[in-house]
């Protein structure tokens, strides 16, 4: 029997709370097992009984059990519409704080309820969260901030994010003071992103313009690609934006390219695709390429159809190279005739070097021929390696016979090296 089997509709399945009651509920609100109580008051809530307010605070203000307490905010905010005669909330507020909350997580989830209540009058409690030693409560308190969208508390935000600037070596430490400055509508993700001269956020909006960031910091120009990435999904529309604009310059291209990858989302696959395809410089292209590799996953098809379409058109080695790289990490075997023309006829031996290596990681038996023309024709010592390589991956015991061959008659001690080792994959 376990601890809560004595509790009428406690430690049951969940779909079975049409049978608990409120007295068995308050009862287990007094269990020693934590687990119990934590099922009581979710159950409690569950159970739309206006009573249940009082005991869900009473849990909070006075249970022993950081995990309980933590429930009974949640679980308090689930009951918000029957809350407007109970100042649960201004008891929340005064409790964000390591000496009436001692954990950093209950103090956490206060902060973030906080932010969702979306009370200016709350304000002040959470920008006073800011100078908690807790990374995770002034994280969800400048998060909150930015929700509740408090223009009288932009000095503080910047002030903390000063401090950020002065003290920490993350730059993740400055994205919730920056978002929360974006959704107050004293910044824009664009101010963020345009930076690039005298490396310095300047304010968006006119009205705010008095505030000042720290001037030249160079560690928040530096990593303005993970602040905005760890803003993640909200730059989106901003980034449409600046895009679209005509006279978006190249180095924000770039850097916006590098954002994309780390936000990902479908959006962002659409926009890399587009700029990897574009006419725009070559690095903007790589780099945007780069980033399609890392979340491909998100929609093959269409990152193989850019890839193959790059390769075809694009006229620059390096960035048709990254493109090749990247049909190796999609392994999809159509790809294997426009990689068997490469390698044979480019006279581009990095090219030719990249199509061997991408064949035998897509592991297609058909490339079998186009590999052995290679093994036994092409100058480049390295090429040669390559198709030997890719031949021991492929999968087609027909390879043998050209192995052996070349094993015999290439010079090349590397190329003889990689021949064993493939004929080792058919043993």
């Amino acid at each position: 029997m376990t601890k809560s089997d004595n509790v009428p509709g406690v430690g049951k399945p969940r779909n079975s709370v049409s049978t608990s009651t409120y007295d068995s509920l308050v009862l287990a609100l007094r269990n020693f097992d934590e687990k119990v109580r934590i099922d009581a008051v979710q159950r409690l809530a569950e159970l739309k009984d206006h009573r249940a307010i009082s005991l869900l605070l009473g849990r909070f203000q006075n249970d022993k059990s950081p995990k309980v307490r933590y429930y009974a905010i949640e679980e308090l905010y689930k009951l918000k519409d029957s809350l407007k005669e109970v100042p649960v909330w201004s008891v929340l507020a005064g409790a964000l704080n390591k000496y009436d909350e001692e954990d950093e997580n209950v103090r956490a989830k206060i902060a973030e309820i906080l932010g969702l209540v979306n009370e200016v009058e709350y304000s002040d409690s959470l920008v006073a969260a800011l100078s908690d030693d807790s990374k995770i409560v002034w994280q969800a308190a400048a998060h909150s901030l930015g929700l509740i969208k408090d223009t009288d508390i932009i000095e503080e935000l910047i002030k903390n994010l000063n401090g950020y600037a002065k003290h920490s070596y993350d730059a993740k430490d400055a994205a919730p003071y920056i978002l929360a400055l974006i959704e107050i509508g004293a910044i824009a993700v664009e101010d963020v992103l345009l930076s690039i001269e005298d490396k310095n956020i300047n304010f968006h909006n006119p009205q705010y313009r008095e505030y000042k960031l720290v001037e030249g910091y160079e560690q928040l120009f530096n990593d303005r690609v993970e602040i905005i990435s760890t803003i993640g999904g909200a730059a989106l529309p901003e980034i449409k934006k600046i895009i679209s604009a005509d006279e978006c310059d190249d180095s924000v291209l770039f850097l916006i390219s590098k954002v994309l990858a780390n936000i990902g989302g479908i959006d962002s696959l659409k926009i890399l695709c587009s700029l990897a395809k574009s006419k725009r410089h070559e690095a903007i292209r790589w780099v945007s390429i780069n980033g399609l590799k890392g979340i491909y996953i998100i929609n093959p098809e269409m990152v193989f159809r850019t890839l193959i379409q790059i390769v075809e058109k694009d006229n620059v080695s390096e960035v048709k190279e990254e493109a090749i790289e990247g049909l190796a990490i999609l392994k999809n075997p159509q790809a294997t005739p426009l990689l068997g023309s490469i390698l044979l006829d480019s006279g581009d031996q990095y090219l030719r070097l990249a199509s061997a290596v991408a064949l035998g990681d897509i592991m297609d038996p058909f490339a079998l021929d186009v590999l052995v023309s290679a093994l036994g024709t092409d100058r480049d010592e390295a090429v040669r390696v390559a198709a030997a390589t890719a031949l021991g991956k492929i999968n087609n015991r027909d390879a043998i016979p050209f192995l052996e061959a070349t094993l015999r008659d290439d010079p090349s001690t590397d190329v003889q090296n990689a021949v064993k080792q493939s004929l080792d994959q058919y043993k």
